[in-house]
């Protein structure tokens, strides 16, 4: 998560500016470190009497401004709990005057009628609201009894005034159990939308590396290298994996322009390092996860692009995804290798990388 109220008010913090090409879609703000609940697992530390290096009013509405300058469509407000920020709904109204749509990211505890009435007079047209399991393992994660009831309380009186809701769910060992009773909760509350994160190890969640779900029976993080002829090697002889999904690759255009070595080396020699290594470990599946970009730009009235559509590579980094993508078919054509490539446009989410911009909450991007 990038924090923009510690960067902003950091006068010595170096940001690169980002290209005018690539602004994204949503921005996270967490607007206070302020919050009325004092979860396990916050990524943020947040906590009751906090709210330190927060944007004054007049900073915030520049920042704001800043954003529908540069085409940021919606402006997501979090926190700690972005309620007990005081000046919230005149953030909210300034950012709707400024054609951003404001969202919310909220425990949902502190929205009585009243409330749910001042969110949406401020302009906020969805609110997501946080649930860890149901009533006993949610109360316990979050460390206050009551906060289950309080929060659908929250849910319903959203609904009430006509807003969009959705449930954002955290998975982890201690909640797991609940997910078919979670489902079961979004469909009878008649919710837009269940958001289900993995648990981030940082703030108060780098304690608990112990409720991932890491050391499940079937998946062993293994850090390596797919350019490492030995390290691919190791795994593949210790595991002999049936199907082989190959998700690693370097993926910034602009730092692919800057310098292509990297690029060059990961993107197409990693892959003829993993296809190797299934020729001699033999598996069922190879699925390579290409780009859109391999087919080069749309102009503004052409078709969209087929699986029949020539390669026309405009970077470094799609250049090597496209070079990749043929060594794969090379080998489904020469050795048999069952070989499978997708080609998916931008995808946002948990655990990117900052220069992506958006990490946490990439399923806000749809609505």
């Amino acid at each position: 998560m990038i924090s923009w109220t510690q960067i902003l008010s950091d006068s010595t913090a170096n940001i690169r500016e980002a290209s005018l090409n690539n602004i994204p879609q949503v921005v996270v703000w967490n607007v206070t470190s302020n919050c009325n609940l004092s979860c396990q697992h916050c990524y943020f530390e947040a906590s009751s009497g906090q709210g330190q290096n927060e944007l004054t009013t007049e900073e915030g509405e520049n920042f704001i401004a800043d954003l529908a300058g540069l085409g940021v469509k919606a402006l997501l407000f979090s926190g700690g709990e972005p309620l007990l920020r005081e000046d919230i709904f005149a953030l909210a109204k300034f950012c709707a005057k400024n054609g951003l749509r404001p969202v919310l990211s909220t425990n949902g505890t502190l929205i009585s009628r009243d409330m749910a009435d001042k969110i949406k007079e401020a302009g906020f047209t969805y609110a997501g609201i946080s649930l860890d399991g149901m009533e006993l393992t949610n109360d316990t994660f979050r460390k206050s009894d009551g906060a289950f009831k309080l929060a659908l309380a929250g849910i319903r009186n959203c609904k009430a005034k006509g807003l969009k809701v959705g449930l954002r769910f955290t998975l982890t060992k201690h909640n797991k159990a609940d997910l078919a009773e979670i489902f079961g909760l979004v469909e009878r509350e008649g919710l837009n939308r269940l958001c289900i994160y993995h648990l981030a190890y940082s703030g108060r969640g780098n304690n608990l590396e112990h409720m991932g779900l890491s050391d499940h029976p079937f998946y062993s993080p293994i850090p390596g290298d797919i350019r490492d002829h030995e390290a691919v090697d190791f795994v593949f002889a210790s595991y002999r994996p049936d199907f082989v999904f190959n998700f690693a690759a370097e993926s910034h255009v602009d730092r692919s322009i800057e310098s292509s070595e990297q690029f060059r080396t990961t993107n197409f020699g990693g892959v003829g390092v993993l296809l190797d290594a299934s020729l001699r470990y033999p598996i069922q599946q190879f699925v390579q996860i290409s780009t859109d970009e391999v087919y080069g730009s749309l102009e503004k009235d052409s078709k969209s692009s087929t699986e029949d559509s020539p390669l026309k590579p405009r970077s470094p980094y799609a250049a090597t995804k496209a070079a990749a993508d043929l060594l794969a078919l090379s080998y489904f054509h020469t050795h048999g290798l069952p070989v499978i490539i997708t080609r998916s446009s931008n995808n946002y989410g948990e655990y990117q990388f900052p220069e992506k911009i958006l990490q946490l909450h990439g399923p806000y991007l749809y609505f």
